[in-house]
């Protein structure tokens, strides 16, 4: 079970690493941590759905911790599941394989500029810049 965790290799494809579908023991767990039920209880649940309602869920937070800037990074950073998802919506957006390292990398040279175009467009407001009004 830990490939699944901390993905695998094959020979088909060497030195790459790959992620797979978490087995349904996994899903059970998740299960149980997010709603707060016993195993008994989880294994009565629509799969489907119920993976859908965890992905939509950690996709908000991470959405909402990337718009924060420094600190929504550090608390992105202790949430592992978050991250995980992240990264695989992250590889099929850009189509490309990335690392963890390279995907945070990648969000927090989006969040300097977007911060960079909001202290532009404070500055060209009149009365609302530094300096200004």
């Amino acid at each position: 079970m830990a490939d699944y965790l901390f993905g695998f290799g094959t020979t088909a494809a060497p030195g790459k690493i790959l992620y797979g579908p978490q087995p349904y023991e996994a899903l059970v767990s998740e299960v149980c941590t997010t709603f707060g039920c016993v195993p008994s209880v989880a294994v009565q649940e629509d799969v489907a759905l119920v993976r859908a309602v965890i992905d939509y869920r950690n996709a908000q937070a991470a959405r909402d911790w990337l718009n924060e800037g420094e600190k929504g990074f550090e608390e992105l950073a202790k949430h592992p599941q978050v991250l995980s998802l992240l990264l695989d919506m992250t590889r099929a957006q850009q189509g490309q394989d990335l690392t963890m390292a390279q995907m945070l990398a990648l969000y927090r040279r989006q969040a300097a500029q977007r911060d960079a175009q909001r202290t532009a467009d404070q500055e060209q407001r009149p009365g609302q810049g530094r300096g200004k009004g």
